[in-house]
């Protein structure tokens, strides 16, 4: 639990009737909202989640190649009690990645235990952040280069994301006719000890379950 005996939850969403490859696949880690004023970061993991759970060709094609790891509320501390960016200890969660202390930043602490975890049975292809911004609208990135430099913060310009409102249609169109797959997305407490697996797939299928109970391994044994 958090320090405001909040849950901060984790979502798995891969293809768990897939077996075959499922120890094989890469990991995308995604979180959001670590200040909880960025409420538009939500928004859009919201959207993500809409998306992979989808029947989208694309999110089909996604799911059975890759585990989506989502802490959908980093910061639910902040969020419950009206911070603009800080946690109940009064800091900024987001400059206290280096050396996050258990006590003062739980959630964090978790998190980076568990992606150093994930990160040591399989690759870790991708970790992203969502937050929002005061002033810059539209898309931004900001990162590291391959020498760990932080890399610029720079806008996307509308030439170089012609393809997104297209494809934001094409979606947008896609999830009101959609359902969630079975054995796509499972949830359970990134604080939690003695976490259970659980997965929304037929209970009748055993490969489903176990596929569910694999993916989730790494994550309960972390967070213990």
């Amino acid at each position: 639990m958090t320090r405001g005996g909040n849950v901060c939850e984790l979502l798995t969403i891969t293809d768990f009737e897939t077996v075959t490859n499922i120890k094989d696949r890469q990991v995308v880690f995604l979180s959001s909202r670590v200040h909880p004023g960025e409420s538009n970061s939500s928004w859009v993991t919201k959207g993500l989640v809409e998306f992979l759970v989808s029947d989208d060709a694309v999110a089909d094609y996604l799911r059975k190649r890759l585990v989506f790891k989502i802490v959908p509320m980093l910061n639910p501390d902040g969020v419950v009690n009206g911070n603009y960016r800080c946690n109940l200890s009064g800091v900024d969660l987001n400059r206290h990645w280096e050396s996050p202390s258990a006590l003062k930043h739980p959630t964090t602490f978790a998190m980076k235990r568990l992606l150093g975890a994930l990160a040591a049975q399989r690759p870790v292809m991708l970790y992203t952040d969502f937050h929002g911004h005061s002033t810059m609208k539209n898309f931004a990135m900001y990162g590291c280069t391959e020498d760990q430099q932080e890399a610029q913060l720079k806008p996307l310009r509308s030439d170089e994301i012609r393809h997104i409102k297209d494809a934001s249609a094409i979606t947008l169109a896609n999830h009101t006719r959609s359902r969630c797959h079975p054995g796509v997305i499972t949830s359970h407490p990134i604080m939690a000890q003695n976490t259970k697996s659980s997965s929304s797939s037929s209970p009748s299928s055993s490969h489903a379950a176990a596929a569910a109970a694999e993916a989730l391994s790494i994550s309960s044994s972390s967070s213990s």
